[in-house]
């Protein structure tokens, strides 16, 4: 399961209103299903987030298919994204592959993948690890 948020997605309908805003929403989202298999499954989650469900995946297939996320939306020609901190539309990504745990064991870990891609800066891609629920526990917020 991949989870994409777009980062500084308030700023930028700030700076530019809510109908940029959703032209940037419907091209992500068209950008994700270009670019998926037909078993996978593309949903909104959220405001600006979005959820990529990858069936009989690999890590290493998801994280290359995270990287190519991160790099079609970095690299595709949003409106006004010279408004956003970094010049452009970025994303954080979060990534965990689970076997044989829970619907919401997965959703927790992959919110936790994507809170650190979010943490380090954005524009990048995070999978989950069982140490970063040690560090929140020694170290807690």
């Amino acid at each position: 399961m991949v989870l994409l948020d777009i980062d500084f997605f308030g700023k930028y309908v700030e700076n530019n209103g809510e109908e940029y805003g959703n032209i940037v929403l419907k091209k992500v989202s068209e950008l994700l299903r270009k670019n998926i298999r037909g078993s996978d499954v593309v949903v909104r989650y959220g405001g600006d987030a979005f959820a990529v469900i990858l069936p009989n995946t690999v890590l290493s297939a998801g994280l290359s298919l995270g990287n190519r996320y991160n790099a079609i939306i970095k690299n595709y020609p949003f409106l006004h994204e010279e408004t956003q901190p970094k010049g452009r539309i970025t994303a954080s990504l979060g990534i965990v592959y689970l076997d044989g745990h829970s619907t919401e064991e997965l959703i927790l870990c992959t919110e936790k993948a994507l809170a650190a891609s979010i943490c380090k800066g954005g524009d990048r891609v995070e999978v989950y690890s069982s140490e970063q629920d040690e560090a929140a526990k020694a170290h807690p917020q």
